[in-house]
């Protein structure tokens, strides 16, 4: 791995974009230069001279990016895609880019999230057994435009896997609220509730710092792309 790591923000104007730019500049790893700042309507060439690019953006962004990226022949950028919302169309493109070029994509790159999702991986058979159902609420800004969230509907898939979309889920745009996600297991006469909220964006950023370092640590040393890499399917004990 080079000594000095470009890296480029595609996104950089939004809520998440600015948060990341902002840990770059003061926290960053070492050996790690903030490249190229690129909002979803500039000219995204910059990014393709970048080592690593991390994106909070949105599909419709990331998609055109790429397509960019193949038409400039480039293949040693590697990506760290935090955008949710896709479609299935799109969810394909980026599937097939990841056969030419190091990806992986989460719809929540927290580390404590992963966490969360750890621990609920075990809790739900348990509540199952139990004949406990799970209901999701989760609560965001008013300015989000998915609902239910990405990660909500990462969570659908770990409390059921055979039938997600069966999940009752309730979707709260209001405020200022960064993110909060309470998986509640209901039973005829109790009920265990888990829970994450984020107090600041930061956590996102530094975890997709840590996922990007992973993720150019994998490239270094098997060189070939391995396809589209879910953060959810990473050991957690791999990113600490």
């Amino acid at each position: 791995m080079a000594s000095s790591i470009r890296v480029g923000v595609l996104g950089s104007q939004g809520k998440m974009g600015k948060k990341l730019v902002e840990f770059l500049r003061t926290s960053a790893p070492e050996g790690w230069v903030l490249s190229a700042e690129i909002s979803r309507n500039e000219n995204p060439a910059p990014l393709f001279e970048c080592d690593l690019v991390i994106e909070f953006s949105s599909p419709d962004a990331v998609i055109s990016t790429l397509r960019q990226a193949t038409t400039a022949g480039n293949k040693s950028t590697a990506w760290v895609i935090a955008s949710t919302g896709w479609k299935l169309d799109q969810r394909r493109e980026l599937e097939e880019y990841a056969k030419k070029a190091w990806i992986v994509a989460g719809s929540n790159l927290s580390l404590s999230v992963i966490a969360f999702q750890t621990i609920l991986k075990t809790a739900a058979p348990l509540m199952q057994s139990l004949g406990m159902l799970p209901v999701i609420v989760e609560s965001h800004h008013n300015q989000k435009k998915d609902a239910p969230s990405g990660t909500a509907i990462t969570l659908q898939r770990i409390v059921s896997p055979s039938g997600p979309g069966n999940v009752q889920t309730h979707s709260i745009r209001a405020g200022k609220i960064v993110g909060e996600h309470v998986v509640r297991f209901i039973g005829q006469n109790e009920e265990i509730v888990l829970s994450h909220r984020a107090e600041d964006r930061s956590i996102f950023a530094s975890g997709a710092i840590r996922f990007g370092q992973w993720l150019l640590k994998e490239k270094q040393q098997k060189g070939e792309p391995a396809g589209l890499i879910s953060v959810e399917k990473i050991g957690y004990n791999e990113l600490l």
